[in-house]
């Protein structure tokens, strides 16, 4: 097993020495794009598995990757899930892994591959990643650098999902979701800008059912207040209402499964983070524009 510590400030290089890692160091925090580029460097196997280290691998997952890989009709990727348990509780935590968890069984269910590979827990033949450039190092942060490479891989490449592999994942709270959504909503409406692509994966979900699903609950709070005064609003707040309860029924048929409780915090939370997302991508489309304007008065 390889670990690159990307100047971590905490232990995690001595803990993952102690479990028998081989430990990469680099010389100043690069972020997470250079950091996994470096651990396929190092790695020296044909088969290369990336897992977070804010996530705890499921028992079974390690052998669920090698029957993928002996199978030669599988693929050369595959993508795990995380599970509807994540590793600390909270209200904002339960939400993640409900919203993640739906994500993925309605690719199951509808039998559609990720477009997306997720190197949260993913696999794929070292030989792919290396052919498709690796991850793009300009990108520092967690900013879809995932969606950026998934667009350079072959055509002919498919991705799987298999429900066997699965990783508890330790989610942030609902103040640093709010944060972490505004700031990667901008930077999907920045690639969506250069590629014009819409995914079944990725933060907020970054499908075009998600996006309507985001306007309908942004909609629905302004619609519902004016429906007091007016009945037209008040029959259009429904309808809005019911997209957006069908657009999410299945993360909201989870969340009753959970409790009435669990339900009622995972619409308030799928409501606030509605605006959250819309934010962002109205912040990154106007730097879109910004940045067009700026070379047009630049001659380029």
């Amino acid at each position: 097993m390889v670990v690159v510590d990307d100047c971590s400030t905490d232990e995690s290089a001595l803990l993952a020495a102690g479990a028998g890692a081989r430990v990469v160091t680099l010389e100043r925090n690069s972020g997470p794009a250079i950091a996994r580029n470096r651990a396929v460097c190092e790695a020296k196997n044909e088969i290369v598995f990336f897992l977070d280290s804010d996530t705890l691998l499921e028992r079974g997952s390690l052998s669920a990757v090698k029957a993928h890989f002996e199978r030669s009709n599988d693929g050369p990727i595959v993508n795990g899930l995380c599970s509807l348990e994540p590793l600390r509780d909270g209200i904002g935590q339960r939400y993640k892994a409900l919203v993640e968890f739906s994500w993925h069984a309605d690719m199951l269910e509808h039998g559609q591959p990720p477009t997306i590979f997720n190197s949260r827990v993913g696999a794929m033949r070292r030989d792919i990643f290396l052919q498709a450039g690796g991850l793009d190092e300009r990108i520092r942060g967690a900013e879809l650098e995932e969606h950026e490479f998934s667009y350079r891989l072959p055509k002919s490449v498919t991705i799987k999902l298999d429900p066997r592999i699965v990783v508890r994942h330790d989610f942030p709270d609902i103040r640093k979701t709010l944060r972490v959504y505004v700031w990667r909503a901008a930077k999907w409406a920045e690639l969506f800008a250069d590629y014009r692509r819409f995914d079944n994966s990725g933060t907020g979900g970054t499908s075009l059912g998600n996006g309507l699903g985001h306007l309908a609950g942004a909609a629905f709070p302004p619609l519902f207040v004016l429906g007091l005064l007016n009945l037209a609003f008040a029959v259009c707040g429904l309808g809005v209402l019911g997209a957006f309860l069908w657009i999410y029924r299945g993360l909201f048929r989870l969340a009753l499964r959970r409790g009435t409780l669990v339900t009622f915090e995972v619409f308030i939370l799928h409501v606030v983070y509605s605006y959250a997302i819309l934010c962002g991508v109205a912040l990154g489309f106007l730097r879109v524009v910004l940045g067009q304007l700026q070379l047009k008065a630049h001659g380029q």
